[in-house]
């Protein structure tokens, strides 16, 4: 085994001097050869270290092209995961969680070769990247992804498999309509509190007039509406513009993709016709209403003029609001499980539903097809009226 470590992420902490001041912030790093080399990335910003650490293995291969046709115990799975970045980097839906999994893959396997892929040292990483087993899974997919591609590229001219955990059961968890509302209600009033700093009234905590979980309600009402993944919402723009998919008030159409995007064949994103109900707080949302200076240009705008992903605000919405009081494992996606739900509850034909969620028909139906109030009546009508088995009569 080869074991001179490849390029890798290192979250370098923070330093303090003698007195206990902090003198510098942890910072993520990148370890080549003994050698560091700054990211420019801050500690929370692992997504932007991991974008870092694939420029530079980038820039640092780009003219030392890969060996051909060698064995497996030759070849290293970080120059694998590499030639793959290079080949498929910018060609994914969404490059940065990508490089998120390679830094997980590297970690691990960064240091071994091909020959050391088997299902024992599968099963060791599934383990390593304990609770997060459907991530893991999703990190040997890449893997897997990966070698195929140096296959059919002939840097290995060996077979090498990777085993992949069981797939875990789709969450499907739902909300019903009161809970819901009682979620919305409290991120909508819910008002920011500062403590009072200086003064005859200082430690005291009081509450200020800013609403800062406001963005928390727009888009569970926008989930619930709509069905659509979290990212496309949270990124959604009232303003055509790249990178960003479109809410057009003025004809009333969501448009998922962005202009120029091809979402992937498994998450389809088929634009839609705005519900009447939801288009009229999307108006008012983008003009502010009454007030012009709560004008957005993003459907969750946070920090003035940037979208902002709600994930762990809305996990702390779950916690403040329905901890104790329903079953856990309500997410952010919990809200596309509840539009397919709610639909199917209410009788619409499953293939219209599958259609403006962008899923498959029969994915729909399997996920989510006991819901609706026809669910197999007419194969249990067929033995109840005696039609089972009996050959029909010709004409």
């Amino acid at each position: 085994m080869n074991t001179a470590q490849p390029p890798h992420l290192w979250l370098e902490p923070a330093r303090r001097d003698k007195t206990g001041k902090l003198t510098h912030n942890a910072k993520w790093v990148i370890i080549d050869a003994g050698k560091k080399k700054s990211t420019g990335c801050k500690a929370q910003d692992h997504a932007g270290a991991a974008r870092a650490l694939e420029r530079y293995l980038a820039e640092k291969h780009a003219d030392k092209p890969l060996a051909k046709s060698r064995p497996a115990a030759a070849v290293r799975i970080a120059d694998v995961l590499r030639h793959y970045l290079d080949v498929r980097g910018e060609k994914v839906a969404r490059p940065t969680h990508l490089a998120l999994r390679v830094d997980h893959l590297l970690d691990f396997w960064g240091d071994m070769t091909l020959d050391d892929v088997d299902s024992k040292a599968c099963a060791r990483y599934v383990r390593s990247r304990q609770p997060y087993e459907g991530a893991s899974r999703r990190e040997l997919e890449d893997l897997r992804a990966a070698i195929g591609l140096a296959k059919r590229d002939n840097l290995c001219r060996e077979e090498v498999l990777v085993t992949l955990p069981k797939k875990p059961k789709p969450r499907t968890d739902w909300l019903e309509r009161d809970v819901a509302a009682r979620l919305i209600w409290h991120a909508y009033r819910k008002r920011e509190r500062q403590v009072i700093s200086r003064g005859r009234r200082k430690g005291e905590i009081v509450e200020t007039r800013k609403r800062p979980t406001r963005h928390i309600a727009r888009f569970i009402l926008f989930g619930l509406y709509t069905g659509t993944r979290s990212r496309r919402i949270w990124s959604a723009s009232f303003e055509k513009r790249a990178d960003h998919p479109w809410i057009d008030v003025e004809n009333g159409i969501f448009y998922r993709e962005a202009p120029g995007e091809t979402a992937s064949e498994t998450k389809r994103a088929p634009s839609i016709r705005i519900p009447k109900r939801l288009l009229a707080h999307l108006v008012r949302w983008k003009s502010g209403g009454h007030d012009p200076k709560q004008a957005t240009t993003f459907l969750c705008e946070y920090h003035r003029g940037k979208p902002g992903d709600p994930k762990k605000a809305f996990a702390r919405l779950v916690k403040d609001v329905l901890d104790g009081d329903v079953k856990s494992g309500i997410v952010r996606h919990s809200l596309r499980h509840t539009a397919a739900t709610w639909l199917l509850q209410d009788e619409q034909d499953p293939h219209r539903v599958a259609g403006y969620l962008g899923m498959r028909t029969d994915t729909l139906i399997s996920v989510y097809g006991h819901h609706h109030p026809d669910y197999q009546d007419e194969i249990g009508e067929s033995f109840s009226r005696g039609r089972a088995g009996r050959k029909k009569k010709a004409a």
